[in-house]
């Protein structure tokens, strides 16, 4: 089988049709509209050559009388492949409909078994095998058809097709044999796209025809549009199965679409129309919010319930289907996070119930949008939590001893409890408490760094520990422990230190060397580690701000023979405890707050990390996400690669790469926020 069906250079899409004007552009418009129409999974079993038992070259009249003869109470039957029920409404129109247009009878005759005189209407032992109700004969002759191959292969790749579609239709296993009849199918389309005697033959039967629907040159509008319908189908499959949450099964097809696409924007194009079911549905319920709206000045939080509660399965689809990470994903998900974000807005306004909109606003953060719209989103979300913070802190009854108190009240009276009212759907609640989580960790952190105070701290660790599973509970727990040992370590562990007339001193809020003194707050780079230096190689340490700077190294500070490599480690341990997590935190918010930090040859953005920088070359500046990221370090070096290419790593020296040092927590933080996307 082909890694991919050949498709001819002209027309790629259903919206192209050859060079024509008038009667003809009308009528390639009527053709497209047929081909949009009936390629569904229903393709086959709707076809009206398969409802009435006949032959693809059966004459017109035939056609008529069969139709007028066609039992309504029982199922037809006696030949292969005939229904197994009374025949649908549907069946019937697209039946009759194949009687009056010309084009709706061409597209049917395309998409049913052929006689080897094709488009002569004259029987064949094929043919005479299908109308007893003997498939398997048919297909034996197919296989010995010589001459007739091009034929053959045309009603091998309808035999296989309908059977994979059978199976998405009945809602089958996706089994070995379905598999099989999948890639069968797309092997003889192959075939039956590069057989030039094939398509001849077709442009022959649109000369017999002479209907004004089916204008000359019709046979090659369809073969220049065929890879676009054929990616329809396992795509549509795919649609239906990930609305039953069959993701396994969504990924293979999704797999077997992606091999059968001749290139990157066919594949994207077919995805799209794909989803489009989908997508209308959601614009409709956009709409008619934004209605609502217009037209009632009351409180509209429950029509945003209304409005998000059906939106995430619709965009587990789109995730499933077209990819999390996916540009049609996230302009789907940031138009429903702008319409959202306006009516939670909207809502506040009206009533100022900052404690009840606050929930369903984290819960838009987690939404694939663009960066802008995230940004905005997360703005909004911190804009509500400052105020709810505010009052509590205002609290006549109760009022909070500080802003980290207050925070704390807040996430465990407002936030906490809001878990429960995403119950209707495992994945936006599990998303909406890893926001949650998220914020309780922040707020641990400064509160340890701001108020030198570890008991809000261990209040929000603990609550966040509640709220996770029992994985990230212990990581939680660890991430605790390790946040104590770095107070204990900043409340008595600040460093003091005297070596050849020079003193440092290191504390969480200043860095002191020389006489040099350099604000924690306003540090913009450090680095650590063992490398080669101007006293040889050995421990050094460098750290800046603006056009103040400080390097140690063997030659100052760390020969072994008057103490060194004690004092290097006194010093590591003082920059851990008083430092390196306050520039963590300020990295991570600057990054959160979309901007760009720079880190050797890469920067760290909003949307992810951008492996390799190209000033003045945007679009060769593809950005991971996070979540999509793997680290560690080794031998002096954090090491960062990608989960989606193992071909994708860099390495960061630690005594090279500024910041390196605080990079493994950034980007683990970083991760945790990418998680929240349901």
């Amino acid at each position: 089988m082909p890694a991919a069906i050949p498709t001819p250079v002209a027309v790629r899409s259903l919206s192209s049709v050859p060079p024509a004007g008038g009667a003809a552009a009308a009528a390639f418009e009527i053709l497209r509209r047929v081909c949009g129409e009936v390629v569904r999974p229903d393709l086959y079993a709707a076809n009206p050559f398969r409802s009435l038992g006949l032959p693809a070259s059966a004459e017109l009249a035939e056609l008529v009388q069969r139709l007028a003869a066609v039992p309504r109470d029982r199922a037809p039957g006696g030949w292969a492949f005939a229904p197994t029920e009374p025949l649908t409404v549907e069946q019937l129109m697209r039946a009759g409909r194949a009687a009056d247009v010309g084009a709706e009878r061409f597209v049917a005759e395309f998409f049913w078994f052929w006689p080897t005189a094709y488009p002569e209407s004259q029987s064949d032992p094929a043919q005479a095998a299908l109308a007893a109700g003997d498939a398997e004969a048919a297909y034996a002759h197919w296989q010995d058809a010589g001459a007739a191959g091009a034929v053959a292969e045309h009603n091998m790749a309808v035999m296989f097709h309908y059977a994979a579609l059978g199976r998405e239709l009945e809602r089958g296993p996706l089994d070995p044999e379905a598999v099989a009849w999948w890639q069968a199918a797309a092997a003889h389309w192959a075939a039956v796209l590069a057989a030039d005697d094939l398509w001849a033959r077709l442009e022959k039967r649109v000369a017999l025809l002479d209907d004004p629907t089916v204008p000359a040159g019709s046979a090659a509008w369809l073969r220049a549009a065929l890879p676009a319908l054929l990616l329809q189908l396992p795509l549509r499959a795919a649609v239906e199965r990930a609305r039953r949450d069959e993701a396994r099964e969504v990924l293979w097809l999704c797999e077997h679409a992606r091999r059968s696409a001749a290139d990157a924007a066919l594949l994207e194009q077919a995805v799209a129309g794909a989803l489009a079911p989908e997508r209308c549905q959601g614009e409709a319920r956009l709409e008619a919010l934004q209605e609502r709206l217009a037209s009632d000045s009351g409180p509209c939080l429950a029509a945003v319930t209304e409005l998000l509660r059906p939106m995430a399965g619709l965009r587990h689809v789109f995730e499933l289907v077209a990819g999390a990470d996916s540009q049609l994903v996230r302009q789907w998900g940031d138009r429903v996070t702008e319409v959202a974000l306006s009516a939670l807005q909207e809502h506040l306004r009206r009533t100022g119930e900052a404690a009840a909109v606050v929930p369903w606003l984290m819960h838009l953060t987690t939404y694939p949008a663009t960066p802008e719209r995230r940004r905005r989103a997360t703005e909004i979300v911190d804009e509500v939590w400052q105020r709810l913070v505010a009052a509590a802190q205002a609290d006549a009854a109760n009022p909070a001893a500080n802003r980290h108190e207050a925070a704390m009240r807040v996430g465990a009276e407002v936030l906490a409890p809001a878990v429960e009212r995403f119950s209707w759907d495992a994945r936006v609640q599990a998303g909406y408490r890893q926001r949650v989580v998220q914020r309780l960790r922040d707020l641990a952190h400064e509160s340890q760094r701001v108020q030198a105070d570890f008991e809000v701290a261990s209040q929000a660790f603990a609550l966040a520990a509640e709220l996770s599973d029992e994985e990230s509970s212990t990581l939680l727990v660890r991430e605790r422990r390790q946040l104590w040992q770095q107070f204990q370590r900043a409340q008595d562990g600040a460093l003091s230190l005297e070596h050849d007339g020079n003193r440092l001193e290191i504390d969480s809020r200043r860095l002191v060397f020389g006489g040099k003194e350099i604000s924690v707050e306003a540090l913009a780079g450090l680095r650590y580690g063992v490398a080669k230096g101007l006293g040889g190689y050995g421990p050094r340490v460098a750290w800046y701000a603006g056009r103040e700077s400080v390097v140690l190294d063997a030659a100052l500070w760390f020969d072994s023979a008057t103490g060194g490599s004690q004092r290097y480690r006194q010093i590591v341990e003082a920059l851990e405890a008083c430092v390196v997590p306050a520039l963590t935190t300020r990295i991570v918010e600057r990054v959160r707050a979309g901007q760009s930090v720079v880190l050797g040859p890469s920067a760290l953005r909003a949307e992810g990390l951008v492996f390799q920088r190209f000033p003045g070359q945007p679009d060769r500046e593809v950005a991971v996400p996070y979540a999509r990221l793997t680290q560690r370090v080794a031998a002096g070096e954090l090491v960062v690669g990608c989960l989606d290419d193992a071909a994708v790593e860099l390495h960061y020296v630690l005594t090279d790469v500024w910041n390196a040092v605080a990079m493994s927590e950034v980007l683990a933080r970083l991760a945790d926020s990418d998680t929240g996307a349901v």
